[in-house]
């Protein structure tokens, strides 16, 4: 019982590796050029993403938030904005 508790206490101070909270604030690259809807790669993954900002392919994106299975980005390199 001892030995299950201290691995309860251990596990709350790890990181999250998985679900929304940490898709936030992680890093991402743009699938192909598009201003307001287009496409992002996360972890390997294609997303639908939505962007005040018109983004081009290759160009790196952060998450900022998440609407259903739309994810909200904004560009991290500022001198690639068109």
């Amino acid at each position: 019982m001892i030995f299950t508790i201290g691995m309860a206490l251990k596990s709350r101070h790890r990181p999250v590796v998985s679900g929304r909270e940490e898709l936030l604030s992680c890093d991402g690259h743009v699938v192909e050029d598009f201003s307001g809807d287009g496409a992002v790669r996360v972890h390997g993954e294609v997303w639908r993403a939505h962007s005040k900002q018109p983004l081009r392919k290759d160009q790196p994106v952060q998450i900022t938030g998440r609407e259903g299975l739309v994810l909200e980005v904004t560009p991290t390199d500022k001198e690639t904005l068109l």
